[in-house]
């Protein structure tokens, strides 16, 4: 077999055995400053581009299966802008493909927007804090 050839996908008995040997090919993803937000994170961009390459190749796939107790308010900023607010917790599934197994968490998620974003950025939260923890 030549240097270039694909290598092979290890093989896995269940989802806890797929999610640990991604654990341990993936290391910490810092957190950046935003100087906008005054504050550091970890953005769903740096996650999913850390998190994507070992999970494909240990087989595993992330889906969002369920998204329950939704609440949803208004609220008005300092400077007089309405903004809407939402709440939600997602349920989360990571399968691992060889073996069928899987196993659901679920994450909380909460977004403001002026227009029409607020349920997307609950998701994303819910969906970025599922991947991370």
């Amino acid at each position: 077999m030549s240097d270039d050839a694909p290598e092979s996908a290890p093989v896995h008995a269940s989802v806890h055995a797929a999610i640990a040997a991604v654990y341990a090919d993936v290391e910490y993803v810092q957190k950046k400053r935003s100087p906008e937000l005054g504050y550091s994170y970890a953005g769903e961009a740096a996650l999913i581009g850390a998190l994507r390459p070992p999970m494909v190749k240990h087989g595993l796939y992330v889906s969002v299966v369920a998204i329950d107790e939704v609440s949803r308010g208004d609220y008005l900023t300092s400077m007089q802008h309405t903004m809407h607010q939402v709440d939600l917790r997602a349920t989360v599934r990571f399968t691992h493909a060889a073996s069928g197994t899987w196993i659901d968490v679920q994450s909380l998620g909460s977004g403001a927007d002026s227009g029409d974003k607020a349920s997307n950025k609950a998701l994303t939260g819910a969906y970025k804090y599922a991947l991370r923890n």
